[in-house]
């Protein structure tokens, strides 16, 4: 089984810089909207999916639309799959988050830097990153059961990178393991491989672009 795992397209959450997924109606970009087309047409001349899995925020459900389109399958729309929820910090930029709340801020910006894990967050009223973890297990634990041969999952940065970890750690929890940050860009792809049995997992890529051509390869292996 593989999961592809596709970050949405630009959206105006990320022009703005704000952060956790305070806000549902923030949509994609004009560019976003481009550029989701044209990802969803790429994609379908490379590989199928058996099933499309998406967040129900905005930016992901208009993602997955072009690609449901394109592949011609109904996308299972599961609010599990939000990014982690950041509390009173939620919706608010990182200029925001430096005027107001300082503190944070310092958290905020040693987690990108790679130097906080985010089970250290002190966000007043925030998902804890173990609550976090659980809620991603389920989904992927709803994924493995469908023991189907290739399945999509469009969600965003936080989602997948948790995803990712998850997928590291196997079968250990991320507090025992190591937790990565990753560069996750818009419209990117990363490809989790799961054996039959569910005992062996291995990530394939991390963060590529749809024209790479070790991501063609690897996608290609299964027939359209």
């Amino acid at each position: 089984m593989k999961v592809v795992l596709i970050r949405h397209a630009e959206s105006i959450k990320n022009i703005e810089d704000r952060h956790g997924d305070f806000n549902e109606g923030w949509s994609l970009t004009s560019k976003g909207l481009l550029d989701a087309q044209a990802f969803a047409v790429a994609l379908s001349k490379i590989t199928k999916l058996d099933s499309l899995y998406c967040s129900d925020s905005k930016a992901c459900l208009q993602t997955a639309s072009f690609i449901s389109d394109s592949l011609n399958i109904e996308p299972n729309i599961n609010s599990r799959l939000r990014s982690i929820y950041f509390g009173i910090i939620s919706g608010l930029s990182l200029k925001e988050i430096n005027d107001r709340f300082p503190e944070i801020a310092l958290q905020v910006n040693a987690y990108h830097a790679g130097q906080l894990h985010p089970k250290n967050y002190k966000i007043p009223k925030a998902e804890t990153i173990t609550e976090f973890e659980w809620r991603i297990r389920e989904v992927l634990n709803q994924v493995l059961q469908s023991q189907l041969h290739q399945i999509g999952i469009v969600a965003h940065r936080s989602t997948i990178t948790m995803a990712l970890n998850i997928m590291l750690n196997w079968p250990n929890t991320t507090d025992n393991g190591q937790y990565h940050v990753f560069d996750l860009p818009p419209l990117s792809l990363s490809v989790i491989e799961i054996n039959d049995q569910f005992t062996k997992v291995a990530v394939r890529a991390i963060g590529l672009n749809i024209n790479e051509p070790s991501l063609i390869a690897l996608l290609q292996q299964l027939p359209k």
